[in-house]
C-alpha cells in the first residue's frame, strides 16, 4: 500500500502551472529539486552582490559628479577674478563654453603660459595702454556715375538690321 501511495504522489511538473503565483514549497522531493534550490540560493546571492555593486558604483558616480560640479564652480570663479569681469560668470556659463568646444579644436587652441600672459595683459590693459581704435572707413559706392553712363545707352532704340 505504501508503494502505491508513493507512486500516486509523483506528479509531473509539466502538468502543473503556477503562473503568477509566488510561494515556497513545503516539501522538496528528489535530487533535482535540491540542486535547483541550491542554484536558486546561489543566484539570489549573486543578485544581491550585483545590487550592492550597482549601488556602490552609483554612489561613486554621484560623488564624481559632485566633485566636477564643485570644480567647475571654482574654475568659473577663478576665471571671473582673473579676467576682472564685472558681469556674472558662473559654472553654467563655463558649461556652455565647454560644451561648445570640439576636443580637436580645444587642443589646437590651447595657449602656452607665455601666450596666455600676453593675451591676459592685452585683455586687462587700461584704456590709456590700449591701442587707438582704427578709424572708421566709410565706403561710398559710385553707383551714380555708373547709372549716368548707362542711361543714354538704355534710351537708344536698336536698328532693325542689328537685332538678333
Amino acid at each position: 500500500m505504501a508503494a502505491s501511495r508513493a507512486r500516486s504522489i509523483r506528479i509531473s511538473s509539466k502538468k502543473l502551472s503556477w503562473n503568477g503565483a509566488t510561494f515556497h514549497p513545503i516539501l522538496l522531493l528528489g535530487e533535482d529539486t535540491i540542486e535547483a534550490q541550491n542554484q536558486i540560493a546561489a543566484n539570489t546571492k549573486l543578485i544581491e552582490r550585483c545590487r550592492m555593486a550597482v549601488g556602490k558604483h552609483r554612489r561613486l558616480a554621484e560623488a564624481v559628479e559632485q566633485q566636477m560640479s564643485q570644480r567647475r564652480t571654482a574654475e568659473a570663479k577663478q576665471i571671473k577674478m582673473r579676467l576682472s569681469l564685472v558681469e556674472a560668470f558662473t559654472a553654467t556659463h563655463l558649461n556652455a563654453l565647454l560644451g561648445s568646444l570640439n576636443a580637436e579644436k580645444a587642443t589646437a587652441a590651447r595657449l602656452g603660459d607665455e601666450e596666455l600672459a600676453v593675451c591676459l595683459k592685452q585683455a586687462l590693459a587700461s584704456n590709456k595702454d590700449k591701442l587707438d581704435p582704427a578709424p572708421a572707413v566709410r565706403l561710398q559706392p559710385m553707383l551714380s556715375k555708373a547709372i549716368s553712363a548707362c542711361e543714354p545707352l538704355l534710351g537708344k532704340v536698336p536698328q532693325l538690321s542689328s537685332t538678333i
